[in-house]
Parts: C-alpha cells; sequence; structure tokens
C-alpha cells in the first residue's frame, strides 16, 4: 500500500531524498511545477507573472537568497519547505551533483510515466518522472528531465538557477531560465525522515 505522504530515502548521499515530487500524493505522481522562488503554483509561468528581481544584489539584500556566495534561497523562498514544513528543503546544486554523480541512473516506466530509476550505492532507490517543464501555459519537453536545484547560477546572468537535468540515461547539471515552470524534488538532512 502507498503512503500519501512524503518518506525520506537514504540513498547514502550528503541528504536523504523525497520518494515523490513537491504536490504529488503517491511516488509515481507528477507533482506541481514551481518557478523558481516562488512557493505557489501558477497558470502561466513567464517573465511577465514572475515577481523575482533579477539583480543579485538585490536579491541578496532582500533575503531571497544567502550572502555566504552559496546563493541558495532562503526558506520563506523554498517552495518544498514552505509547503513540506522544516525538515524539508529544495536541494542544492552540490546535492544535485552529488544524485547525478554517485548514483545510477536506469531509465523505466511506472504505471505509463517514464522517468529515471535511481540507485544509491546502499541499492536503495527513488524515482524521478521524465515530465519535462513549463513555459507560458504550454508543457516542453516531456520526455526529459528537469528539476530545480535552490541554487542561483550567477555566472549565465541572474536570470538563471541551476537544475539537475537528464535525457537518455544522461544526468548532469545545467541551467536555466527562473521564470519557467520546473518539478521539485525535496531532501531531507539525514537526521530526519526514514531510510
Amino acid at each position: 500500500m502507498e503512503l500519501a505522504y512524503p518518506i525520506a530515502i537514504d540513498l547514502g548521499l550528503s541528504v536523504k531524498w523525497s520518494d515523490r515530487n513537491l504536490g504529488a500524493s503517491y511516488p509515481k505522481d507528477c507533482g506541481t511545477y514551481f518557478a523558481w522562488g516562488e512557493t505557489e503554483p501558477k497558470v502561466a509561468y513567464d517573465l511577465d507573472n514572475y515577481h523575482i528581481s533579477d539583480d543579485i544584489f538585490e536579491l541578496e539584500h532582500l533575503h531571497i537568497i544567502s550572502s555566504d556566495r552559496s546563493r541558495n534561497l532562503h526558506a520563506t523562498y523554498d517552495a518544498a519547505t514552505v509547503n513540506w514544513g522544516k525538515t524539508w528543503r529544495m536541494p542544492t546544486m552540490e546535492e544535485v551533483q552529488e544524485l547525478s554523480n554517485k548514483c545510477t541512473w536506469k531509465q523505466t516506466e511506472k504505471s505509463g510515466m517514464k522517468g529515471y530509476e535511481i540507485y544509491g550505492a546502499n541499492n536503495n532507490s527513488i524515482f524521478l518522472p521524465a515530465i519535462g517543464y513549463r513555459s507560458g501555459t504550454s508543457f516542453r519537453m516531456t520526455n526529459s528531465l528537469l528539476y530545480w536545484s535552490s541554487t542561483l547560477c550567477p555566472t549565465h546572468t541572474s536570470y538563471c538557477a541551476y537544475i539537475l537535468y537528464a535525457y537518455l540515461s544522461q544526468s548532469t547539471t545545467t541551467y536555466y531560465n527562473r521564470c519557467f515552470g520546473l518539478p521539485i524534488r525535496p531532501v531531507s538532512p539525514s537526521r530526519y525522515g526514514q531510510s
């Protein structure tokens, strides 16, 4: 029997990963799309209705991101923390890279949903649906996997944030425009959750 609340899965990494996307009732569900730094879903995802500044100094001054050079979202702007509570948050770029580099990725399909089963060295696994992203009111790249990290990408102009990206069994980190709607897979510090 599946549980209607998230479980933190130990993959042998620095944090535990949720068994489901933010907004999903079950692990195989799509969940909800979010613009980076916004905590509620919306009908359209574009620059016209995206209200977070492109200026890095202003983002730091308004405490939207940290000013410690990590440039990660503060909890108030972290959709995972706001919606699931303080034991959950969005993964940082480093944690996304760790999932990409230290786990085994296998393309698969569950109940008609394409995605990736990701195995840790301890053989525990999570399923990430490949559900693309939202641009305006449209769904794009629906067979690709794109998930937000909490980390701003200041080196490629200030309008991008880092993401986890996978296509054809290759996973990596790259960056994407922050106004687009992407899914989020929350993480929990190791002292929380279950294995």
